[in-house]
């Protein structure tokens, strides 16, 4: 279950032991893993901060804040996500 993450991916998310790892072309790989074995079997570079409990980002790709109220970022592919009330402080300024 190897795989180079890169700076071309944009954010992972995973769900229900399925990992989705969204790259900057809008391509989609998808591999089974839950979030503990990505992390553990893995370092993630240090350009990459978890902003809620199922999603990692690519902060290189990272490109506004659309909804401070709402805590919703734009990433590069166009996806908007929402950020955990505890890693909000990442992205407030």
């Amino acid at each position: 279950m190897f795989f180079d993450i890169g700076k071309e991916s944009c954010f992972i998310l995973v769900d229900d032991g399925i990992c989705f790892i969204v790259m900057t072309d809008k391509t989609i790989k998808v591999i089974k893993g839950t979030m503990k074995s990505i992390i553990c079997n893995r370092e993630l570079p240090d350009n990459y901060v978890r902003i809620n409990r199922n999603i990692f980002i690519n902060t290189l790709h990272f490109t506004r804040v659309v909804d401070r109220r709402c805590r919703l970022i734009l990433m590069k592919t166009g996806n908007i996500l929402k950020v955990s009330r505890s890693n909000w402080n990442n992205f407030k300024g």
